[in-house]
């Protein structure tokens, strides 16, 4: 994972590793991200945004099950001094049946986003204009 501004916009991007990019979902709401479990054990993730982009990214883990490994060497959050992008967390836990990776980008003011995938090395971009 990794974030940077640009003129116009900010950027996030995933890096994906080898083989088919997943496919993803997305979702735009208010209320603030949480993370991790059910209703009664979740906590909300520290990181603020006027309104907030979840993404869910299926097959796709952030863990190794064979090796008992870690994918995801990014911090689980982090807020950014951006125009437009404020923050991310992890809102979902590692979990062999679903297969899913899930992460929500806290926004500040903006126009509007694009979400997309490139190859060679695979990742999911995310543009949030200014």
């Amino acid at each position: 994972m990794r974030a940077a501004t640009h003129p116009g916009f900010d950027r996030f991007v995933i890096d994906l590793g080898d083989g088919p990019i997943p496919a993803w979902t997305e979702s735009i709401q208010t209320e603030p991200l949480t993370c991790c479990g059910d209703e009664t054990n979740e906590h909300v993730i520290p990181v603020t945004g006027k309104s907030y982009l979840k993404i869910h990214l299926s097959p796709a883990s952030s863990f190794d099950f064979k090796s008992q490994t870690p994918l995801y060497s990014s911090p689980r959050h982090s807020t950014f001094n951006f125009k437009s992008l404020k923050g991310q967390g992890l809102t979902g836990t590692v979990d062999p049946e679903a297969r899913e990776f899930r992460i929500g980008l806290a926004l500040g003011d903006h126009s509007s986003y694009k979400i997309y995938k490139l190859a060679g090395p695979n990742r999911l971009v995310v543009d949030i204009n200014h």
